[in-house]
C-alpha cells in the first residue's frame, strides 16, 4: 500500500546505537560497560533516532522525503538499531551517478587532511570480517559480501543497490593498512553528527522493494 501510494522506495538507512556515546560512558559507574546498562542505551538511542527522523523528514538533509517507515530492534548484546525506509519527492530522486556520489561515499577521506573523520570512518564504518559474524565455519566467504571490487564511478546496476565508487587506493594509518574495499556506504553529514555505525543506501531498483519492507518487518528470532 506504501509503495502503490508513494511509488519506489529511495534510501534505506541503517543506525545502531555507540556504546562508547559520551551521553552514556559519563553516566556509566566504575566497572560499568554499556552493556550493563540497557536502560540507559535505549533512552539515549531513542532520542537519536528521533532526532535522525527530524533531520531527514523536517530538514531534508537527504532530500525533499515525503514518506518513511521504521522499525526498532535490538542485537544479541542489547545494542539497539534502527531500519529506516525514505521515500523522496520527485525533485529528489537519485536520476544519475553524480547525485548518489553527493549524498552517500563508499571511500575513506584523506587522513591527512582530515584525522578525525577518517579515525570516525575507519573505526564505525570499516567492515572487518570475523569467524563466526560474517563468515561460518564451512564457508570462506563473507555474507555481507566483503571486500567489495573497487569502481573508478559509481553506476546503476539492474539489483537492488547501486555499485558506489570505491578507488582502489590503500591507506596506512597508525600501523593498521585501510583500502576502500571494505568501506560501508555512509552520508558524512549524519555520521559526523551521530557518531556511530549509520549505513545509507541508495535503493535503484524497483525490485528492491518487497526485499527491504520484509527485512525491515522480519521480526524476532
Amino acid at each position: 500500500a506504501v509503495s502503490r501510494f508513494f511509488k519506489s522506495l529511495d534510501l534505506f538507512v541503517t543506525m545502531t546505537a555507540n556504546p562508547n556515546w559520551p551521553e552514556v560512558t559519563q553516566l556509566l559507574k566504575p566497572g560499568q560497560r554499556a552493556s550493563d546498562r540497557p536502560d540507559l542505551v535505549a533512552r539515549v538511542f531513542r532520542q537519536k533516532a528521533d532526532h535522525l527522523l527530524h533531520l531527514i523528514m523536517k530538514t531534508g538533509v537527504l532530500g525533499k522525503a515525503v514518506a518513511q517507515v521504521h522499525t526498532i530492534e535490538y542485537q544479541k548484546r542489547g545494542l539497539p538499531h534502527i531500519h529506516l525506509l525514505i521515500i523522496l519527492d520527485e525533485d529528489s530522486k537519485f536520476r544519475t551517478p553524480e547525485d548518489v556520489d553527493e549524498t552517500v561515499s563508499a571511500e575513506l577521506p584523506d587522513p591527512t587532511k582530515h584525522p578525525e573523520f577518517f579515525n570516525l570512518v575507519s573505526s564505525t564504518m570499516y567492515h572487518n570480517c570475523k569467524l563466526g559474524w560474517c563468515i561460518s565455519e564451512n564457508q570462506d566467504k563473507c555474507s555481507k559480501g566483503f571486500p567489495k571490487p573497487y569502481r573508478e564511478a559509481t553506476t546503476f546496476t539492474e539489483d537492488s543497490y547501486i555499485s558506489y565508487r570505491r578507488q582502489n587506493s590503500k591507506i596506512t594509518w597508525n600501523g593498521k593498512d585501510f583500502d576502500n574495499s571494505r568501506v560501508v556506504p555512509y552520508n558524512p553529514y549524519l555520521l559526523k553528527t551521530f557518531n556511530c555505525h549509520i549505513n545509507v543506501e541508495v535503493c535503484s531498483s524497483i525490485k528492491a522493494v518487497k526485499y527491504i519492507y520484509k527485512y525491515v518487518y522480519k521480526g524476532g528470532d
